[in-house]
């Protein structure tokens, strides 16, 4: 997790298998729907990606709020 007075990032990933590409992209991925929709109510961006070595990572970064005038 890396956070500065602007936003705050965070990057999870595992060594399985890997998630697929064309389940990263599907219309009826709930649980990726919802991780979306959550985080761009933020404010914030997602990505999910297969490692190429295997495995999955979700890296996601959202805006803090905060003016330091």
């Amino acid at each position: 997790m890396i956070k500065n007075n602007e936003t705050i990032a965070l990057v999870v990933e595992d060594n399985g298998v890997g998630i697929n590409e064309n389940k990263i992209a599907k219309k009826d991925s709930f649980g990726l729907i919802g991780m979306r929709e959550r985080i761009h109510a933020l404010g914030g961006k997602i990505r999910i990606l297969r490692i190429p070595e295997g495995g999955t990572k979700v890296a996601i970064t959202v805006p803090l709020g905060i003016k330091n005038d």
